[in-house]
């Protein structure tokens, strides 16, 4: 089986009927499963259902028995999914059932997750209330200009999910409409592959919307506030770009990197060398390569022996003088961290001496780095100067801390 489809419904006897036979007319050639999942209702949907599934074989009822609403109501129905896929679709004909051949389409190229987006090129949304709307779109496009994630519409509920990574995430039953927002950012965080199409979404025209966003507007605060403190890094760099391609004369040096990142800073680098696949990489501050020899281990992952790292210290020349206006730790010696760094069998090029005298005679010798991370520890005037000739060695995707 292809897909199934996951339609949550309380009461929904007045559209219910006009989205399944859609759904089953445009759908007639793919090998899928409705799975309707009734939320405590208290009108005729379940009659409704029953009589339907005599027409439609593929179409199955299963009750949530936990508390009402529509996060365990979407668990239920995962739960009780059998595709390869699931697809939450909402019973009031707002989304578009060609969309799920797209998604399908899409997600055989090995993503875990497809996002229907209204809010990316060719996605349009229609009707609803205002607010909403805007909530909705002010939400999706700023979560992903700040994090990067791959979707400017993280909150909609209608998106294809891989059942196998599906069921490693690990839901709240309390998250309300705001389930599809957590459970896609918690994809995101852990790594798993996520793409968009466009959707055309239009506001029901039938039936009463349960979607109250005074009373869930705090469910996707607190979702939205946890991405932007999981992506910081990411966070602060997209608004020092904005900044500065607003300004183009202002330069911001970040010398409060070390207070605002803490001990975990070193971190974040990693997984940015492991998530954008860098391969030249280049340390203002190596210190005693310890640091170094993460990122070069982590870039090894993707790019073998090839890897190039080029560091730059005093090394054994750092006297009391100068590590009191650098603020800096006791030295480490050249030798040692050579011999360190050359265990790894990539390209080591480590360079010693104060950067305000070596940068300008050998940046127009170097080539374009991937990865550029000046060191916090340093005084501004040094910043100042590091950042000056990093910038000579900017490729357009270099990206430098």
């Amino acid at each position: 089986m292809d897909f199934s489809l996951i339609i949550p419904a309380h009461n929904e006897e007045v559209s219910l009927k006009r989205t399944l036979s859609s759904l089953e007319n445009i759908l007639s050639d793919c090998d899928f499963e409705i799975v309707i999942v009734n939320d405590h209702s208290t009108d005729k949907t379940v009659n409704l259902v029953q009589k339907l599934m005599k027409k439609y074989p593929n179409i199955r009822l299963v009750d949530n028995t936990a508390k009402n609403g529509f996060a365990p109501t979407l668990i239920a129905g995962f739960q009780n999914a059998r595709g390869e896929f699931v697809v939450p679709v909402m019973a009031d004909s707002c989304d578009e059932p060609n969309t799920i051949k797209k998604m399908y389409e899409k997600a055989k190229d090995g993503y875990d997750l497809i996002c229907a987006s209204r809010y990316c090129a060719r996605g349009k949304r229609i009707g609803g209330p205002k607010l909403k709307g805007f909530f909705s779109k002010f939400v999706g496009r700023s979560i992903h200009f700040l994090t990067k994630i791959p979707t400017t519409d993280v909150a909609n509920a209608f998106k294809l999910y891989r059942k196998s990574a599906l069921q490693k995430i690990k839901i709240k039953k309390d998250s309300g409409f705001a389930i599809s927002m957590e459970i896609t950012l918690k994809m995101y965080f852990q790594g798993y592959k996520i793409g968009e199409v466009p959707t055309f979404w239009e506001g029901r025209k039938e039936g009463k919307s349960k979607f109250q966003i005074l009373k869930i507007a705090p469910l996707y605060l607190k979702w939205y506030i946890w991405a932007l403190y999981k992506g910081k890094e990411t966070m602060v760099r997209e608004i020092y770009h904005l900044i500065e391609s607003t300004f183009p004369p202002i330069k911001i040096i970040r010398n409060c990197h070390r207070k605002f990142f803490g001990a975990k800073r070193y971190k974040y680098l990693l997984e940015i060398i492991k998530n954008n696949r860098y391969r030249r990489i280049m340390e203002i501050g190596t210190w005693n390569g310890e640091h170094a020899l993460q990122m070069i281990r982590e870039a090894k992952k993707n790019y073998g022996r090839s890897v190039e790292y080029y560091g730059f210290d005093l090394f054994e020349l750092l006297d009391d003088r100068v590590r009191s206006k650098e603020h800096s730790k006791k030295f480490s010696k050249l030798k040692d961290v050579t011999r360190k760094l050359q265990k790894t069998n990539c390209q080591i090029k480590l360079f010693q001496g104060d950067t305000k005298e070596i940068l300008p005679k050998i940046a127009g010798k170097l080539p374009k780095m991937d990865f550029i991370f000046i060191d916090g520890g340093h005084s501004i005037e040094t910043i100042k100067n590091d950042w000056e000739y990093a910038q000579q060695l900017m490729a357009k995707h270099t990206v430098v801390i």
